[in-house]
């Protein structure tokens, strides 16, 4: 590393290729990394991911790339490099899958690209002690014969290769929604108290939100306490118990400028340094929420309000709040409070951690009406599509330099997908490129399994 930078002293500097909690962690490198290592989703249990899940973790891991946004990063978007073989822990542990299909591999790498990846690289041949990881990443034989693995990444090169100008240019949309992310300095206080469990919020919440149409962002602490929220109409913090003073000003601000908040609870209930504060949310955040909560117990119910819950009921005093739901012995479940030209939300419980197929309606419907109480539109509509398949399925709308949009369909599912998509605003597209197996018709789309589309809006006309 000394030789290349004393050769090429612009020559970037990867920081990390460890989880994405760590990606604003201070660091002083170029380029933050993440690896989609699986081992720890599974919780023991042998056995594969379903695909809903795979769809869930690719999505989630790629989402978490715009986290470090540092000054001293020289690209505005914040690029990562992505560890998407994941190692020994993926390849050999017997909980795990020893080998993805081919076609899901080339799915997954349509997730990453529609993220923004500008570059992707397989291994030719990767040998190690034992040949056991050849299995999954080979892309030719001991002797050099071509596998299936080989001639379908390199249907995918060669495509990607000829629409450059398109994957290599290509932007988010602007943002509207986002989630405040559990960093590193913060997971460290669950470590201490094994509650690895509520990094489900996180996964779960993002995935919510996306299923009722819209992409959110993902934001750290650092990011927040800088106020970069410009833009953003809505901010969501699950699982929140540390907050910094600093991080409380800048909601403050937010909301009262016209932003909404949505949180639920425990939160703010201690400081970064673990000093519990006396009334709750701390910092003076209670004339934002109009309430207070002094105590918690555990809930014995099932939902709070129509979203399910866990583990924790706070107590909630309103102090000018609006109580819009409540537990069966009347207690405030969820409150509502307008703040300066703003406004919050608060569920007296943990809520976004038990999202799941089963319950997906139930949330899609709840982040929806939430979405719509800040000004937020859907980005897309879809329609015809089970919850499970639903899961299945990434739907990433994006941008191009001269204003046309792009919109990125990976079904990861086991069933062929025929479904309706509408996308606010641009009502006609054209397909792009496809894995050989999907189809578009004025919003008619059918993907085969681990398949994917890419549409484009037309190029306006010359005059």
């Amino acid at each position: 590393a000394g030789w290349i930078k004393a050769e090429d002293p612009s020559h970037p500097v990867v920081v990390h290729l460890i989880d994405p909690r760590y990606s604003d962690a201070g660091l002083e490198g170029d380029i933050a990394g993440a690896s989609t290592y699986f081992l720890w989703l599974m919780k023991g249990k042998r056995g594969e991911l379903p695909p809903e899940r795979l769809t869930q973790q690719w999505n989630f891991v790629t989402a978490c790339f715009g986290l470090n946004s540092a000054p001293w990063r020289r690209d505005r978007h914040g690029y990562w490099q992505v560890e998407s073989e994941g190692g020994p822990l993926y390849w050999c542990h017997h909980l795990l899958p020893h080998s993805f299909p081919a076609r899901t591999m080339n799915a997954r790498d349509m997730i990453f690209v529609a993220s923004g990846a500008r570059c992707l690289m397989r291994w030719m041949y990767r040998s190690r002690q034992t040949d056991s990881q050849a299995g999954e990443f080979n892309l030719v034989g001991w002797d050099g014969s071509v596998l299936e693995r080989s001639r379908l990444y390199g249907d995918l090169a060669k495509t990607l290769n000829a629409h450059r100008d398109v994957f290599l240019a290509h932007e988010p949309e602007p943002y509207r929604a986002a989630i405040l992310f559990v960093d590193g300095e913060v997971y460290q206080r669950w470590e201490m108290e094994d509650v690895d469990r509520y990094e489900a919020s996180y996964r779960n919440l993002f995935s919510a939100i996306c299923d009722a149409g819209v992409r959110p962002r993902f934001l750290s602490s650092r990011q927040l306490e800088r106020g970069e929220l410009d833009g953003l109409k809505i901010l969501f913090i699950p699982f929140r118990p540390w907050l910094s003073a600093q991080a409380a000003d800048v909601l403050r601000r937010f909301v009262a400028e016209g932003g909404r908040l949505v949180v639920d609870a425990p939160f703010a209930t201690k400081d970064m340094g673990g000093v519990h504060q006396l009334v709750t949310p701390g910092f003076g955040l209670t004339e934002v929420f109009g309430c207070k909560i002094v105590d918690m117990d555990k809930v014995r119910e099932d939902t709070c309000g129509t979203l399910p819950c866990l583990d924790f009921r706070a107590a909630v005093t309103p102090q000018g709040c609006e109580v819009e739901l409540t537990f069966a012995d009347g207690a405030p479940a969820v409150v509502t409070h307008r703040y300066g030209k703003g406004a919050t939300r608060l569920y007296a419980s943990l809520v976004f951690e038990r999202f799941s197929t089963e319950n997906a309606a139930i949330y899609r419907a709840e982040l929806g009406r939430i979405l719509d109480w800040a000004g937020v539109g859907p980005q897309y509509r879809v329609d015809g599509l089970s919850d499970l398949a639903r899961l299945c399925l990434t739907v990433y709308p994006r941008r191009l330099p001269d204003g046309r949009r792009i919109v990125f369909l990976v079904n990861l599912g086991e069933a062929r997908a025929d479904f309706r998509l509408d996308i606010a605003d641009t009502p006609a597209f054209e397909t792009l490129c496809d894995s050989g197996d999907a189809r578009y018709d004025a919003g008619a789309c059918s993907l085969g399994p681990q398949s994917w589309l890419v549409l484009i809006a037309p190029a306006p006309c010359q005059a």
